[in-house]
Parts: C-alpha cells; structure tokens; sequence
C-alpha cells in the first residue's frame, strides 16, 4: 500500500475519521471511486496509529485475501480471526476492499473484538455498523489541488518552479481535473515538458477509462438517470434532478442513494444535500446515450430559469432568494452556454438572455466576469430587435455596461447604462431606475467624478428606502458613505457605513463588500483596530460566501495596513494572494492594482528592478483599465 505521493490536505477527512475511531467505530470505510486519494489518506492514517496494513486489491476472492491477512499478520496457515484477536486492539487497514469483502469483515469483527476495521473501496461494504465516509477532490480554491500539481512536477524535473503568471493556468488545470490526485499527478509530470500555459489548454481528465468500466457495469435504468443527472455543472439536489428526471421524488432519492453507494455520484455539499457527477464519468454518459440529455438539457433550462427569474424579482428585499441565485449560478452560466453556442436566432436567444438577467446580481461579485463579458454583448444586440420585455432587454444592457466599466470601458459603459436608464422611465419600473443609478454613480466614480456619483448613489438610497428594499438600500448607503469619505467627511462616511452594515446585518451574501468600505472608513478615521476587524472578517465572509472583490480588496487592504505596520513580507503575502484571486476570475484592472502595491513593496525590500516592472505594468494597465487614480498614483512611485 504505497501512496502514489506524500499526502496534501486532507486535515477534514483526518480529523473526521479520528473523530470516528475514538468515538468506537468498528468499521470505516473510506468511499470514493479510482483515483481520488484514498490509499494516500488511510496511509496517513495507518502511519499515526501504528496500524497493520493489508492491500486487498487483485486478491481473487476470500481464500486470497484471508491469505494476504494472514502473511501481514506473521501467521500464514492459520486462522485468520484469532491471529487478529492474540494482537489485541488493533486498527486494520484493507486497501482495496470490495463488498464481497464485506462478509469476512463481519465475521472479522465479531471474532476479533478488540479489532477496528479501516477499508478503502469504491463501493460500501454493506456491513452493520459501518460508518462510510465519503472522500472528495482536493480543494481548487484553497490551493491543495496546485500544490499536487507543482509537487509531481517537481518530482518531474526537481528544478522546475511555477512563474507568478502560471498560477491562474495551473488553478485552470486543477479545475478542469476537478481536484483529483491522480489525474493531477499525471498532468503534473509534463508541467516541465509542455509549460502551464499549453497544458491548461490540453488538459483532459485522464480517467475516462475508468469511468467508461464504471457506466459499462450499470443497468440500463441507472444508465438513464445518469444521463439525465449529467446536464447539471454546479451540483444537484433531489428536488432538483427529479424535476430535470421528471420522475417520481421518491424513486429519484433511492436511484441516486445507489449510484452513490458505488462512487458514481459524489457529495458535493452534505449540509445542503448537493451531489456531483465526476466530469470523465459525464463525458462518457454524454457520448453514450445524447437523446436522453437534449431531452434532459430542455427540461433543465425552463425549470432553472424560470426558478432564477422568480429568485431575482426578490433579491434586492429578500437574501435568501439572492442565495438561490448564488447556488445555482453554475446551472443558469450552463444554460447560457448552451443556448447562446453557434449562431442561435432570436427566439432561441431569449432563454439565455433571461437566464443571465436573472443573475445579474450576483455574476459582477463572483464572477466568471470574463465569461460573461463574451456571451452578454452578442446576447443583447442578438435580442436587440425580437420584440422580448423591454424590461428584459434594459437589464441586460444594464449588466453589458456594468461589466464594461469593469473591464475598463467607461465611456461604453456609460452608453449602455443610459440607454437602460431611458428604458427604465419609459416604462416605469421604479426598481430598475433604482438600480441603474447604483450603477451610473459606479460608472462615474470610475472616471473620477466623485461629487455626481455621490448624487446618483443618495438618490438610489432614497428610491429603495421607499420601496423597501433593504438589502440594495444598504449597498447604495454603503457607496455613498464611500464618496463621502472620498470627498473629506470622515465622520459622515464611517456613520453611513456602519449604518449601512447594520442593515445588512443578517445577510452574509452583502456583509462583506460593505466591510471593506466600512474598513477603509475606519482606517480613514484613524480607528485601525475596528479597520482591521472588518478587514479580516471581510476575508473570511468572502471567502465562505465566494465573493470575490470583496475577498480581494479586504486582501489589498490587509497589505496596505501590514505595510504601514513594517511587514513587507505580510503585505507581500497577502498582495500576491489578492493579484491571483483577481486574475484566476478575469478581474485585470484589480490584478493589476496588487501589481503595482507588490511594486511598492518590493522597492522597499531594495529589489529595484522588480518594483520598476511591477509599477510600470501596473501604471500602463490601470490607465488602460478605467483607473485613472490609481495609475497617476503607482507613476508617481515609479
């Protein structure tokens, strides 16, 4: 039993399992299908707890693997269940097991009393008592995954390092293997011989193979529900897949419990009953049985966007309906993929357009901003003229000029919100007009223009307090404490925003952008031990709620506050992680901003030519990018 490398992460699954076998467990099994990791991790375990490790796999039947047991066990010839009950108490690990294993692990356990059993297999052994714990990918986005990926190519050529700007190919890489071990340690082998850059466009998952014996094994009904489960990306629950199934709940539930008993389905999220395909096992159902999923592909696409449109007419006053917008953001990006691949007409068009209307209010804060930037464009002038809701037509619009002041395009920006804003009167939809002048003072704020874009964001505050709508009152309240501190009242601006943070007290969605702005109030007003608790908890809401600006600027401002405290190497830490996060979601003008801050820190770490490089790209990048101030600012360091 020899793990394919040294483990990485993992610390959950560890302390679950511990947790486990000190409660009394008899009987663990580690489930997850060929590949992910599970020899690794019971290694790990068997090293900590002195355990005798037995590989079970090829062993042909029960003769065989008692056999195996007994060689561990110094004892061949003997009677396998009190050879392990003369060792006392003892933790048993069999790699490999199956469930025709599952009966001599039974009589095991009742005649070793004493004997505790942790097994790795692909399927549960079906033994009473078992506690199975399913074992997932490594995390992509807390950077286990790439440290895999760098370590086999270290393994592949010991002088290889990854350059600053291979991070978002090599966290594209572990996306796309979907943070499993062995297909990042096979990827990693040719990091040396091909370059991140090429192998993120390459790279396929390696276990196709696997997952095409897996799919070939199954009956056809299972065949069928798989098919039928492979159109989701972003995870599904049972309401779910029986709706896209459009079958029976009941039989849905027990269709998927089987399909994970045999680790073709994984968790994705317990807490909110989510599971997953593994994507080589969805490319082998897609190619197997495509009538079933365009079937599925339609029934999937009006029931998410019609759930997404009836989200959305609630965010602005209601966070559990933007959370629903947030959860199955990945569906609906799925379903505008699809209906806008090709050249789609009008009618066809229009789906994909309400899909990404629908998710106007979450795409800007979690992106994939770059993605969205390429589909919206052709959307809206594809649909420009098709006779769909004006409404529709202007919140699109709306969302093309916001992501073009994102991207640096301000004057564009501001054709595109203007058009909207005419829209929007003309038809009276007071809610809309609201919105668009949160983004008008946006798009004026971007181009220096603070007194106006204060104006437009104290007349949103006004129009959504008198609508009711909390929650974007508290964001129009929280840019206009902004401004207001821009413009030189500090106290203003912090009263406004803790003001602002009240309202938005119970919603983790919007609590952590207005904790950066709350932070910099703070850090304005002289208070940095308030600054700096609303940095941190900025961080980790953003982190656990995946908003990726607010993330990345609290990330800016931490720098800023450890640099002002003498901590270069703590600036530059937190810099470097702020440029990544920036740059893996398409946000280039922010990326470039934790450019130039690195620039600074590196000149005052005396590495001249490095800080030279990094302020002068960071100058030309934000005056390219709509950052007027922030370009003057790094000329003058530079």
């Amino acid at each position: 039993m020899k793990p394919s490398s040294a483990l990485v992460g993992r610390t959950r699954d560890r302390e679950a399992i511990a947790a486990r076998l000190e409660e009394g467990a008899r009987l663990v099994t580690l489930l997850g299908p060929e590949g992910i990791g599970k020899t690794a991790l019971a290694a790990e375990i068997a090293r900590a707890r002195e355990a005798l490790v037995v590989s079970l796999e090829g062993a042909a039947g029960e003769p065989a693997a008692i056999d195996r047991i007994l060689v561990a066990c110094g004892a061949p010839g003997g009677d396998v269940a009190a050879a392990l009950a003369e060792r006392g108490e003892l933790l048993l690990v069999l790699d490999g097991a199956t469930k025709a294993s599952g009966a001599l692990v039974a009589r095991l356990l009742e005649r070793a009393p004493e004997a505790t059993v942790l097994a790795t297999s692909r399927e549960r052994l079906d033994v009473e008592g078992e506690i199975v714990h399913e074992l997932g990918p490594l995390d992509v986005a807390g950077g286990d995954a790439v440290l895999v990926l760098v370590a086999a190519a270290k393994r592949a050529a010991s002088t290889y390092a990854p350059r600053p700007e291979d991070v978002p190919h090599l966290v594209a890489i572990a996306r796309t293997l979907e943070g499993v071990p062995l297909a990042l340690e096979l990827a990693g082998a040719r990091l040396p011989l091909v370059g991140a850059p090429m192998l993120a466009r390459e790279t396929r998952s390696p276990l196709e193979e696997a997952a095409q014996r897996s799919f070939d094994a199954l009956g056809a009904g299972d065949r069928q529900m798989l098919a039928m489960l492979s159109v989701f990306r972003g995870g599904f629950t049972v309401e779910a897949a029986a709706r896209v199934a459009d079958a029976d709940v009941a039989h849905v539930a027990s269709a998927i419990d089987g399909l994970r008993a045999r680790s073709l389905l994984r968790t994705r999220d317990a807490s909110a009953a989510r599971f997953d395909l593994y994507a080589p096992l969805r490319g082998v159902v897609v190619r197997a049985l495509p009538a079933v999923v365009a079937a599925a592909r339609e029934r999937h696409a009006a029931w998410f966007v019609a759930e997404a449109e009836a989200a959305a007419a609630r965010a602005h006053h209601d966070p559990a309906a933007r959370r629903r917008l947030v959860d199955e953001r990945d569906e609906l990006m799925a379903v505008i993929e699809r209906a806008t691949s090709g050249r789609p007409s009008a009618r066809e068009a229009e789906p994909a357009l309400r899909a990404i209307v629908a998710l106007s209010t979450v795409l800007l804060a979690r992106g994939p901003v770059a993605a969205v930037a390429a589909i919206v464009s052709p959307l809206v002038e594809r649909t420009r003229d098709s006779g769909a809701d004006p409404r529709l037509s202007a919140r699109a619009t709306a969302l093309r000029g916001a992501i073009r002041r994102e991207r640096g395009d301000v004057r564009a920006s501001l054709t595109d919100l203007l058009t909207a804003e005419s829209i929007a009167r003309a038809v009276g939809d007071e809610l809309l007009a609201s919105d668009l002048l949160v983004e008008l003072g946006r798009t004026v704020l971007a181009a220096g223009e603070v007194a106006s874009a204060r104006e437009h964001f104290d007349r949103a505050a006004r129009a959504y307090a008198s609508l009711g709508a909390r929650s974007a009152e508290a964001h129009a309240t929280a840019l206009l404490g902004a401004t207001s501190g821009v413009l030189g009242d500090v106290a203003a601006a912090r009263a406004l925003l803790e003001r602002a943070c009240a309202l938005s007290a119970r919603d983790r969605l919007a609590r952590p952008a207005l904790l950066v702005l709350l932070a910099r109030a703070c850090a304005e007003a002289g208070d940095h031990r308030a600054a700096a608790d609303a940095i941190e908890e900025a961080i980790a809401l953003g982190a656990a709620e995946d908003d990726v600006h607010a993330r990345g600027d609290a990330l800016v401002l931490r720098a800023l506050a450890q640099h002002d405290a003498g901590d270069l190497d703590g600036a530059a830490a937190a810099l470097e992680a702020a440029r990544d996060l920036f740059a893996g979601h398409g946000l280039d003008a922010d990326a470039a901003i934790a450019r130039g801050w690195l620039g600074v820190v590196a000149r005052e770490r005396g590495r001249a030519a490095a800080a030279y490089a990094l302020l002068a790209d960071a100058r030309d990048a934000c005056a390219a990018g709509g950052r007027p101030a922030h370009a003057a600012s790094f000329g003058v360091h530079l």
